[in-house]
């Protein structure tokens, strides 16, 4: 079994990520079952075994529960599970932010020496995959330091072959003293990596050009929908009418972008089971997850996302 560790910054970022390759990705589906029956390490094979994700989540082993519902303690933490008929498996997990790589490392190093131990590992290949906002340059950062600091924060557990690596799939030696890794004191650890002895390590930044958020992709998306553009001028003109043009909410693309999307779900709730009804009363991310339409997703780049996380991964 393939395993791709996909991680996020936030919800609602994995509710983006995971219902574009839902709707593009031919084959993947939510895994609804248990978190026991998972492929070991992430599942277990008996009761006294040990679930990687549980143990990541700090609570008690409950065989019976799903991942979203073992999901409480101190991020990073696994939220979702995609699965496609080949079973190949993508384990989203929500980071908390875009400061928390010294945790991030030891989730991946848990990830790679439990996925290495020869007796009862069913996971044969490993990838992991990186989503982040690029931010904004009068923050001093954007994608280019985006980019930059990706590779600076994890350079000492991963190291790409290219020289400049930049967006998308890199081939990536780990280096020694990681878990998991062929050159190990542990000579009978299984080979996670690929024929080359490296692993796919992928990094993709929300943003238009050089600066931006996951908003604005959904901003372009819900101003263009012949169902949802006129909810979402009626929900900025509620913004507009309340609030001065200083206000963060006003000033700030990505917040005011966050503040109308709830507005809709909020104050356009349409008729229980209607197309593309949106919840009202629900979180963000839920209104990302269950109350956009599913044609939301058929944007380019959402098509590439889905493309990056199947048929591109270099196994």
């Amino acid at each position: 079994m393939r395993v791709v560790i996909v991680f996020c910054e936030g919800p609602h970022d994995i509710q983006f990520v995971s219902r574009s390759v839902l709707r593009n990705a031919s084959g993947f589906s939510i895994y609804e079952g248990k978190t026991a029956d998972l492929p070991v390490p992430f599942g277990v094979k008996s009761e006294r075994g040990q679930s990687l994700i549980v143990q990541q989540h700090r609570r008690i082993e409950q065989f019976e529960s799903t991942v979203d519902e073992t999901n409480f303690g101190k991020k990073p933490l696994y939220e979702l599970v995609l699965r496609n008929k080949e079973s190949d498996f993508l384990l989203f997990v929500n980071m908390g932010g875009d400061s928390t790589s010294d945790e991030v490392i030891k989730l991946i190093e848990s990830a790679l020496s439990a996925c290495s131990d020869p007796i009862g590992g069913e996971v044969s290949r490993l990838a992991f995959a990186f989503f982040y906002d690029a931010d904004f340059l009068k923050d001093t950062k954007g994608r280019v330091y985006r980019v930059n600091e990706f590779w600076r924060c994890f350079s000492n557990l991963f190291q790409p072959t290219r020289i400049q690596p930049s967006e998308g799939w890199e081939s990536c030696l780990f280096l020694s003293g990681s878990s998991g890794l062929e050159d190990s004191d542990e000579p009978d650890r299984k080979s996670l990596a690929n024929d080359t002895g490296r692993f796919p390590v992928g990094l993709w930044v929300h943003g238009l050009e050089a600066e931006g958020t996951l908003e604005d992709h959904l901003e372009m998306v819900l101003k263009s929908h012949h169902e949802l553009k006129d909810e979402y001028q009626e929900a900025l003109s509620f913004v507009k009418s309340r609030l001065s043009e200083d206000h963060p909410l006003i000033a700030k693309t990505d917040k005011r972008n966050k503040a109308i999307i709830t507005i809709m779900g909020q104050f356009f709730n349409r008729v229980k089971g209607s197309k593309g009804s949106l919840l009202a009363g629900t979180s963000f991310s839920g209104i990302i997850g269950k109350g956009l339409p599913e044609d939301c997703f058929d944007s380019v780049y959402s098509k590439q996302i889905a493309k990056a996380l199947s048929d591109d991964v270099p196994w």
